[in-house]
Formats: structure tokens, sequence, C-alpha cells
């Protein structure tokens, strides 16, 4: 095989890895334009900044490619060029450690890399992806995406219409406005599962499939969870529409017992009670 086919190769199949960089950056919501980021409060900054710290966290490829610092990477997401940049500086470190996979020293630092080792088969049909029509999203059938999405889309666009036409600028405002929108996105990842694997005869594949749906749900609890904790202090301001932010707490409340009942039931699969 080619240095140039192995590169193909190595690339796709760290793009297709449930770590890879974007398996949390795709599903941001639209924050601010660079223009504008500049033009945050320090309070607004330390909000996205909380958020984009736990997405960091639970992102192994980013703490990756940015060695664990996440000062780093939160530059990166504030200045787009830094993130190209970087994501440059570790396309020549793919492709030096590639060109010198002979050398065992070098071979081991590429395993290093990158969280699953490149599979040297031939098949060339592993490096056809379907097309964007043809993928199902198990999840939107799904009653508690379906909910959670509605949820989040009545509390985004009443954040917005308070937070910027009607100039009410009140952090937690905008704490439950960016981060109603994670909650819907971490539930659709979770939810986003094919029953059919659960049959597999590989426990392992079905552990890590397991796993991946629970940590989804654990993170939308995360997101949700600052979003009930600014909604009750909007209550507690009497902050106007106190009608919306109960409603929506109720709805919430509801969201947190699913997703709850959710992650009991999949550490049941995982961890099946002994006969």
């Amino acid at each position: 095989m080619s240095v140039q086919n192995q590169k193909i190769k190595l690339l796709e199949k760290f793009a297709n890895t449930k770590n890879n960089p974007y398996m949390f950056s795709v599903q941001q919501l639209n924050l601010p334009t660079p223009q504008k980021r500049n033009q945050l409060s320090s309070k607004e900054r330390s909000i996205v900044r909380e958020q984009h710290k736990t997405l960091f966290e639970n992102d192994d490829a980013m703490q990756e490619l940015f060695r664990g610092n996440f000062d780093e990477y939160f530059n990166a997401i504030e200045d787009p060029n830094l993130m190209i940049r970087r994501m440059d500086e570790r396309m020549h470190e793919i492709e030096n450690a590639i060109n010198n996979k002979n050398n065992n020293a070098s071979r081991n630092n590429l395993d290093d890399l990158f969280t699953e080792e490149l599979d040297d088969t031939e098949d060339e049909s592993l490096l056809i992806e379907p097309e964007i029509e043809q993928l199902e999203m198990f999840f939107e059938n799904d009653l508690l995406y379906q909910k959670s999405d509605k949820w989040s889309e009545h509390l985004h666009e009443l954040g917005h219409s308070i937070y910027d036409h009607q100039n009410r600028k009140d952090p937690d405002v905008f704490r439950v406005t960016i981060n109603a929108c994670m909650v819907v996105a971490k539930i659709a990842y979770a939810a986003d599962m094919d029953e059919a694997v659960l049959d597999y005869p590989d426990k392992d594949i079905i552990a890590m499939e397991i796993k991946t749906s629970i940590r989804g749900y654990e993170l939308a609890l995360t997101f949700l969870q600052r979003v009930r904790e600014s909604m009750v202090k909007l209550i507690n301001k009497k902050f106007e529409p106190m009608g919306e932010w109960r409603n929506s707490l109720l709805v919430a409340d509801e969201i947190v017992l699913e997703i709850q009942s959710r992650i009991v039931n999949l550490k049941r699969k995982l961890y099946p009670p002994s006969k």
C-alpha cells in the first residue's frame, strides 16, 4: 500500500471515529460571529467558556489535538485561524509519522496519535461513504428527542427575542439560550443508536455503543441542569415572562426523568444482573 493510500485511509478512519474532533463541534449552536465575539461581556464570555469546557473535557480527540490545554482550544474556538493552524500542524504530524512508519519508535508514536489503530485491510469498500440522504437518523423518530427539540427551539427563540430584540441583557437568559440547544444535540447523539447492534455477537461492539449512548445522555443532563438552574434564578428574580419559565421548567423536569430512566436501562444492558 502506498504512503498516499495509507494517509487517506488513516485520515478517513480518524474522521469516522466516535472520538473525532468534530464529535461535539458539529453540534454546537450558532454563537456570535467572530466579529461579535470580541464584543461579548465578561459574563457572556464566562458562560460560553463554561459550555466549551464541558465539550472539551468530553472530546478525546480535541484534548489530543491541543495536548490537554483548554485555553489554547478556547482561543482557537474564538479565532478559527488558530484552529486551522493547529489542524495543519496535526496533518504534518500524521504525514511524518506515516513516512517514518518503518521506524519502531515512530510507529509507536503513530499509534499514540489516535484512539483507534488503522485497519490495514485492503478492502476499499470501507472507504465508501454513504450519501447523506441515505443515512438513517434513528433519533428523528425518538419521542424524547422530539419533545426536547420542541422545548429547546422554544427556549432558544424566546431567549433570542428577550436578549437581542428586547435588549434585556440578563446573563441567565443568555445561559438558558445557549445551553438549551446543547441538550437536544446530546439527546440526538445518544438516541442515534441502531438497536440491531445489541444483537451483535461481539460484546465489545455492543459495550462501546451503549457507553457512547450513556455518555451522550449524561452530557445532555449536564447542559439541562444549567438551563434549569438559570430558569429557577429567572423565576426567583421575577424576570418576565414568568409563565414561560415555569412551563419550561416543568418540561425540563420531565426530560430529566426520562433521561435518567434511559441511563438506568442502558446500564442494565451493559452490566446485566448475574443469574
